[in-house]
């Protein structure tokens, strides 16, 4: 499976204006996160809690952080990210909690000699090899299925990521035969941006099974300006 992408944030307060301090943070995301860890004060461990774990933001709670300079540092994992996500942020002092404080992009901080200054920020960048790909790891449970009833390799598990979708989008995994034609669809229907599983008993649409051999898949994403297609092979033996 695709793994995770994992994220370091920070935050340095300038204390300015009329409320001072902040212990809750607001991130927005473009999937629910997992993993929130390791939330450090100037380099100390402190205690927190996750209030709030939503596909569209989290929050997090924190002894008060008052002090011109302060640097809030933690870290967590999305299962799959879209290239180009802005992960703004709302900090408030529980005291008003009607008062947003705006998460500012910068460099509050040096990650070590791998991070980029010029690619700090509340923004994820793609790279330009990845432009455009719809699709992260497909990954089948076998390669060889045999729908015999003996209960091993009796259906197959199909696993893929969705990346940078940001409506529902049609996703059909297709079956062939070796002279091209058609044999079934195993499924179409739309999908939305993260991990998505499928499974396939080797039965078609009449209930049979599919006939021993070899055949052809083929994963199509319909975006609305392009197609992407991934293809592979599967044995079905019994």
């Amino acid at each position: 499976a695709e793994k995770p992408a994992t994220f370091h944030y920070a935050v340095r307060l300038k204390a300015t204006g009329p409320v001072r301090g902040y212990d809750r943070l607001e991130i927005d995301t473009n999937i629910r996160v997992s993993n929130i860890r390791g939330l450090r004060v100037n380099g100390q461990s402190v205690d927190f809690a996750v209030v709030e774990n939503e596909p569209e933001y989290f929050i997090v709670d924190f002894p008060l952080i008052d002090g011109n300079d302060d640097l809030l540092e933690f870290t967590f994992d999305l299962p799959i990210f879209r290239f180009g996500s802005t992960f703004s942020g709302r900090a408030f002092n529980r005291l008003w909690p009607e008062v947003p404080q705006i998460l500012e992009p910068g460099n509050a901080v040096s990650f070590g000699p791998e991070d980029i200054v010029e690619l700090s920020g509340l923004s994820v960048a793609i790279p330009r090899a990845q432009v455009g790909k719809l699709v992260g790891d497909i990954v089948l449970s076998s390669r060889l299925l045999t729908p015999n009833g003996d209960g091993i390799n009796d259906e197959m598990e199909i696993f893929f990521n969705l990346l940078q979708l940001t409506l529902p989008t049609p996703v059909i995994f297709d079956l062939y035969d070796l002279a091209g034609r058609k044999v079934y669809t195993v499924f179409g229907e739309d999908h939305r941006l993260g991990p998505a599983t499928h499974r396939w008993d080797g039965r078609v649409a009449d209930g049979q099974r599919v006939l021993p051999g070899l055949y052809v898949w083929v994963l199509r994403v319909v975006a609305d300006s392009f197609e992407e297609r991934h293809s592979g092979t599967i044995a079905v033996v019994y």
